[in-house]
């Protein structure tokens, strides 16, 4: 499904008062892949006010979305949040990777280093 048929089905959902989680997830997916931060956040607001349940993936999807727009800062909040509430949740390879890539950018190296290590000993 396309972004307007997603919405279009969560319009009808909502209005139906039925079960919106599974279209929410794919709408999230669809911005992060598109790096439309806007609307994925407008997303995970509206999973916030209606009590949806984010899942580990949800939130590491937020999380890689920084990263991959240069938002250092947003993207260790977003990270601290991940490990907060999905403490056992092991981020993949490459998301490790792209995020100490972005601290070495950002000037972050030995945070990056460390980052690498700590990951590499869990794995």
């Amino acid at each position: 499904m396309n972004e307007v048929s997603l919405r279009a089905h969560l319009n009808e959902l909502e209005a139906k008062g039925m079960n919106t989680r599974g279209v929410l997830r794919k709408l999230l997916q669809q911005y992060c892949r598109e790096n439309n931060l806007p609307a994925a956040l407008e997303i995970l607001d509206k999973c916030k006010k209606e009590g949806v349940f984010l899942s580990a993936g949800m939130k590491a999807a937020i999380f890689d979305l920084h990263v991959k727009l240069g938002e250092l800062e947003a993207a260790e909040l977003a990270l601290v949040d991940l490990n907060k509430s999905f403490p056992n949740f092991t981020l993949d390879e490459f998301k490790v990777i792209d995020f100490a890539t972005l601290m070495v950018y950002k000037n972050r190296i030995n945070p990056a280093f460390d980052l690498i290590s700590e990951q590499s000993k869990n794995r």
